[in-house]
């Protein structure tokens, strides 16, 4: 277990690359493959519930940010932020084509990205077992300063807007939390804000599963610095 001071270090680190995307990029390539897990390939034999989700990274302004989702009030975990991706269907034949469907129905992305890899699944509070990808959204020289991209969600009813979150924000607003979000159980367990200036609203909270994988993404990363 490294002591808050390594922490702290580590993270100053990481930010420090998130403004060098090239090199960001390249890291990303070094650390992440496509892994196969055991307990998935059971899970999808047995006809249990599985998923994924995709951490796409991309560069805007000169920094690396995430593209994160707002869920609507009228679906599972209403109103809470969560990366692109969705339940496996079996015409999918696997959890990539999952993610990569979703990602497409969810925000009308369809090119210009890379899956680069992916890492541990996580079980659900609706006992899905959901495998996360990490992606990079590559822009081109012209919309490198400002990017360009245009996100077109398809279902209005399941997701209210699709936000750039930098790494950095996430990054200084990583915490560890203790509190009751809405009608759900008491969350114990790590937390990101994705805005400096109003973290005491829950509303710009990530919490849950997504932020148990925004924990692991960093840790990951930050082991290999």
């Amino acid at each position: 277990m490294i002591s808050k001071t390594e922490s702290y270090f580590q993270n100053k680190k990481l930010i420090h690359l998130a403004q060098k995307p090239e090199q960001f990029y390249l890291l990303l390539k070094k650390v992440f493959k496509m892994e196969k897990y055991e307990k998935l390939e059971k899970a999808k034999k047995e006809e249990k519930k599985i998923a994924s989700v995709v951490l796409m990274n991309f560069e805007k302004a000169n920094k690396i940010h995430l593209l994160i989702l707002k869920r609507t009030g009228k679906v599972r975990h209403p109103n809470q932020f969560c990366f692109p991706g969705g339940s496996y269907k079996k015409s999918d034949e696997n959890l990539k084509n999952t993610v990569l469907r979703e990602l497409y129905e969810e925000t009308g992305l369809y090119n210009n990205f890379e899956l680069i890899g992916n890492f541990t699944p996580s079980l659900s509070t609706s006992n899905f077992l959901v495998l996360p990808f990490v992606g990079y959204l590559h822009s081109n020289d012209k919309n490198k300063e400002e990017n360009a991209n245009k996100y077109h969600i398809f279902d209005k009813n399941e997701i209210e807007y699709a936000s750039e979150i930098s790494l950095e924000v996430l990054l200084k607003t990583e915490s560890k939390s203790r509190q009751v979000f809405g009608t759900e159980k008491l969350w114990s367990g790590t937390t990101f804000g994705i805005k400096y200036d109003d973290l005491h609203l829950r509303k710009n909270i990530i919490w849950g599963l997504s932020a148990n994988f925004l924990d692991s993404y960093f840790s990951i990363l930050r082991s290999h610095l």
